[in-house]
């Protein structure tokens, strides 16, 4: 089942789906993989998502993410089993992006994560529960690395839990 199909079914088969009217899609615990050619050409129609959450999806690979979203400032790629080499292929969002969560995944160097840092806007970045968090000091050479930003796996520059209010809404909520 495609994407555009399995958005129509959370939406209900009756229900026109207009996606230049959502702000956040939330694809959370659907399988799906890899982004496919027709995937992604649907998904580059969601022109005015800010929020986009693949969580638990099983994907792999970043392969035709979708590359027209120049609004996306929220990225949720948590629960998945993408590898650092991977990470290169989200700088297509480079001018938008505010957070990136990519925790729990395979990702294991310190310069892995390094490749993020053309992502200029980055301030808040999540890759707990991935092998790198075993390495020595990852969190204050993170820091070092990417002077924005703000929070790092929960924390603070200075240690101190963060919490965001933000409220996104609940599964494809157009707001």
């Amino acid at each position: 089942m495609s994407l555009k199909d399995r958005i129509q079914q959370m939406a209900g088969d009756s229900e026109e789906i207009h996606p230049d009217e959502f702000s956040n899609l939330i694809l959370d615990d659907i399988k799906i993989n890899q982004v496919n050619d027709e995937d992604k050409a649907y998904l580059n129609k969601f022109l005015n998502l800010e929020k986009l959450c693949m969580n638990s999806t099983g994907l792999t690979s970043l392969t035709n993410l979708p590359n027209e979203l120049n609004k996306i400032a929220r990225l949720e790629l948590t629960d998945n089993s993408l590898e650092g080499s991977e990470l290169p292929k989200l700088l297509v969002f480079a001018q938008t992006l505010l957070v990136l969560k990519i925790g729990n995944n395979k990702i294991q160097t310190i310069d892995e994560v390094k490749q993020l840092a053309g992502l200029t806007e980055l301030i808040q970045l999540d890759i707990q529960h991935n092998p790198i968090t075993n390495v020595d000091n990852y969190r204050q050479q993170i820091l070092d690395a990417f002077p924005k930003l703000e929070v790092l796996d929960g924390k603070d520059r200075d240690g101190g839990d963060f919490s965001s209010n933000e409220d996104y809404g609940e599964e494809g909520e157009m707001d």
